[in-house]
């Protein structure tokens, strides 16, 4: 069961070269994420989905629904998303074979576009609404780089 060979990796499971590589990836694309979404909040309000949310659920149990809907469904889908990563570090197998190698180009691709659209959008958000009706190029026409980022990995 995975769940176990993941406790056992935890406390005390050797490293795989393949383990190693994604962690580091993943690693990287998570300071990625925490530094953009930082830079972009801190100092700002509340997010307005997170007050539409409130609103929704009104009165009645409001902290119960919040806990479920935010803090629960995030952690199941954490653990749903982040079982392939698991999944890696808890096999043996640690020579590189030619689809590792074909994955790490698909991620460094991948990231690349990440960081670039996340620019591109900063910049556009800056413009004016006339300008930002004029913008037709850049990668965030083809920002579907979180697809492909998620692939390599």
């Amino acid at each position: 069961m995975l769940s176990s060979r993941s406790i056992r990796f935890f406390f005390g499971g050797e490293m795989t070269t393949q383990g190693l590589i994604v962690t580091i990836f993943v690693f990287i694309w998570g300071m990625r994420l925490f530094l953009h979404l930082a830079n972009r909040n801190i100092g700002k309000p509340e997010d307005y989905r997170y007050v539409n949310m409130r609103k929704r659920w009104g009165t009645h149990f409001a902290k119960l629904k919040a806990y479920l809907n935010v803090f629960i469904l995030q952690g199941v889908l954490l653990y749903i998303i982040s079982l392939p990563i698991l999944l890696v570090n808890t096999t043996s197998a640690d020579a590189l074979v030619w689809w590792n190698y074909a994955g790490i180009a698909v991620w460094i691709i991948g990231f690349f576009f990440e960081v670039a659209g996340d620019e591109q959008l900063r910049r556009f958000k800056k413009k004016s609404r006339k300008q930002r009706q004029t913008h037709h190029d850049g990668t965030l026409e083809i920002y579907a780089s979180s697809k492909l980022f998620w692939r390599g990995a």
